[in-house]
């Protein structure tokens, strides 16, 4: 759950907090600073992706349970732009002084990862942590 959010973290380029100033000093209207970000965010988001598919094709990074890794890759690949467009969305929010909705978004993508675990247990039906499943299989 959090590799989507560290390739995130590297690659924004610093673009939100561009935005948060632009709109904050209304230098732009707000319709022109959205479609661009969300250009931004498809563009970016790719290259993102690339970045983090190479990463998982990288023999040598990924230790222990290597398999489960790269089973669940193409989702943390499709979840960067999302990710992506979450962060540069909360700038946005922020420049616009829509703190409560933003508190709300919070709220809700904190919450996210809790409900995604139940059918990833369904999905992989063993604990998370590896080991025998239920049904006395090797994880």
């Amino acid at each position: 759950m959090t590799i989507p959010d560290l390739i995130v973290g590297f690659g924004n380029l610093g673009f939100g907090l561009g935005n948060t100033y632009l709109l904050a000093k209304q230098r732009y209207d707000l319709k022109k600073i959205v479609g661009n970000t969300l250009l931004v965010t498809v563009l970016l988001g790719l290259v993102l992706a690339a970045i983090g598919y190479a990463v998982f094709s990288y023999k040598g990074l990924l230790k222990g349970d290597s398999e489960t890794v790269r089973a669940f890759a193409p989702i943390v690949l499709l979840l960067i732009p999302l990710v992506l467009l979450q962060r540069f969305g909360e700038d946005i929010l922020i420049a616009i002084k829509k703190i409560h909705f933003l508190n709300f978004m919070g709220v809700c993508f904190s919450t996210i990862p809790v409900v995604l675990i139940f059918p990833l247990l369904l999905y992989t039906d063993a604990p998370l942590k590896g080991g025998r499943s239920m049904h006395g299989r090797q994880a």
